[in-house]
């Protein structure tokens, strides 16, 4: 039996309340009954998420002020006070399965002082990884790469990149895809569709596109509402739902619906007919994406790494090569426009998309046989 107790370290609180991905997925695991989680080192965002989580929780407080002269007397000095929490562990037990979440520096800071104090052979670091790559220099990437033991990334696209992109990494690693909560975002019939758009106010004769996400350029907005001038002067039946921007946009065939709370998201992806993702940067996962996959959207998207993976190489909906074209992307909605229609409406990948794909509790699943893995490696005779 295992002695040691497994902590996960957060720069961000852990359970959190406010909207994220891999922060809303892990506050979701350590509130299940059977996490494995025994203590969560990070800041506290909700003092009341505290109560339905099992493992003791241990605050941090990032310093505010002086940072720059501190670094100069204690290294890695901003993420001093999560290496205090670990250390006084150690104290108590006999060895600890750290899990950090997502932080280069974070990590960094751990494998400094553990390895200055002698004790870093106590530890086992399980670093996720929830972006595509960090894109640091090679010296940085290397130093990251030997302070875990242990490299956890989203998709094989992410791990192939990497690996290109340095001499040795010398952890092992594991791919573990996002978890999408499969009870809220799901298919619906076509009769629940029906009564759906009458009640969020969408007409049952119209073709509904949607594009999601924060206003930023790499998100491609401007790409789709280029070709959205030609589409819309081409077809009447259609309108594009723009949600998440705070402008306002405008122009023929489209309707603004800025920032919706994201429990009221299901129903927009599972009212619409199309899913629009037209990024134009490698992305991590792309958690609105596979949200849509699962409400049933038909969903059309930039063939940018990792992207088409998480689109099943073409399998789950229509990749987009060189998205950076305008062209491209009317070539590609009128072709699956055709399709559709064709299809009486239905969405002609469905049958190769499974229902459970992406499945948040397959995810926690994942994050346990993780844990479970270290706990019989460290029990290893030496």
């Amino acid at each position: 039996m295992y002695k040691g107790k497994v902590v996960l370290v957060s720069h961000f609180a852990i359970p959190y309340k406010k909207i994220a991905s891999w922060t809303n997925s892990f506050s979701y695991y350590v509130k299940r009954k059977r996490s494995l989680i025994d203590y969560i080192v990070s800041p506290v965002d909700d003092l009341d998420s505290l109560d339905q989580v099992d493992a003791k929780h241990i605050g941090i407080k990032e310093p505010k002020v002086f940072r720059y002269k501190m670094n100069m007397v204690i290294p890695h000095y901003k993420y001093f006070g999560y290496w205090r929490a670990i250390d006084a562990l150690l104290d108590e037990h006999e060895s600890l399965i750290v899990m950090v979440l997502d932080n280069p520096g974070l990590l960094r800071a751990i494998q400094f002082h553990s390895a200055k104090r002698g004790k870093r052979s106590r530890l086992k670091m399980i670093f996720f990884h929830h972006g595509y790559h960090y894109f640091f220099e090679n010296r940085i990437l290397q130093e990251m790469y030997d302070s875990m033991d242990e490299l956890v990334v989203l998709t094989k696209s992410s791990y192939e990149y990497q690996l290109s992109m340095v001499n040795s990494m010398p952890m092992e690693v594991s791919h573990i895809y996002n978890g999408i909560d499969s009870n809220r975002f799901r298919r619906i019939s076509s009769t629940e569709k029906k009564a759906l758009r009458k009640r969020i106010g969408l007409d049952d004769d119209k073709i509904y596109f949607i594009w999601l996400s924060q206003d930023r350029p790499k998100k491609g907005l401007h790409i789709v509402l280029r070709a959205w001038d030609t589409l819309s002067d081409q077809h009447a039946n259609i309108e594009l739902l723009v949600i998440g921007t705070h402008r306002e946009v405008r122009g023929k065939g489209i309707r603004w619906l800025g920032r919706i709370p994201n429990h009221d998201l299901p129903q927009y992806y599972q009212a619409a007919d199309f899913y629009l993702f037209p990024t134009l940067w490698h992305e991590g996962f792309g958690l609105s994406l596979a949200e849509a996959l699962k409400c049933g959207s038909v969903c059309i998207a930039s063939n940018i790494d990792p992207v088409g993976e998480v689109m099943g190489f073409g399998r789950y909906g229509r990749v987009v090569d060189f998205p950076h074209d305008p062209s491209r992307w009317i070539e590609a909605i009128e072709e699956e426009m055709t399709k559709y229609e064709e299809n009486d409406r239905i969405n002609p990948y469905l049958k190769n998309i499974p229902e459970d794909l992406y499945d948040l509790d397959e995810w926690c699943d994942n994050i346990d046989k993780l844990v479970e893995k270290w706990k019989r490696y460290i029990q290893l005779p030496k």
